[in-house]
């Protein structure tokens, strides 16, 4: 996941050299290789591009979420879980919804993706909010 996500990355900036980019990577107490391998990434790509955020005790994934949200410094936020199910070269489509909105710069705006509706037996429901 983090191959496919650097790497797009990395070739977008390339591309457009304003475009900048953090990962950060949030170890919520898991007992495999999780910080050591994201400290790889980071030696490559440099502490600024690839962060790492190492939780003491476990949050569960909203804390996991909430406490890589609090430390990002970015404009646009992508939460992206280790199973690879998010496609970076997506991004810029998300992007494009968001511009479409065109929200004042007090507003917020949010977008939600699932690609669960490209399952065959997937079924969708809409509630209001």
């Amino acid at each position: 996941m983090l191959d496919e996500a650097t790497q797009y990355l990395e070739n977008r900036q390339k591309q457009q050299p304003s475009f900048t980019y953090e990962v950060i990577v949030v170890d919520d107490g898991s007992k495999d290789k999780t910080t050591e391998v994201a400290s790889q990434y980071s030696k490559k790509y440099g502490a600024d591009k690839v962060r790492i955020l190492t939780l003491v005790e476990n949050r569960g994934k909203g804390g996991a979420v909430r406490m890589g949200t609090l430390s990002s410094r970015g404009k646009f936020i992508l939460m992206a879980d280790a199973d690879g199910a998010t496609k970076f070269c997506d991004i810029e489509k998300v992007e494009a919804g968001l511009h479409a909105l065109n929200p004042k710069p007090e507003n917020m705006a949010i977008s939600c993706g699932s690609r669960a509706h490209l399952e065959t037996d997937s079924v969708a429901e809409v509630t209001s909010v």
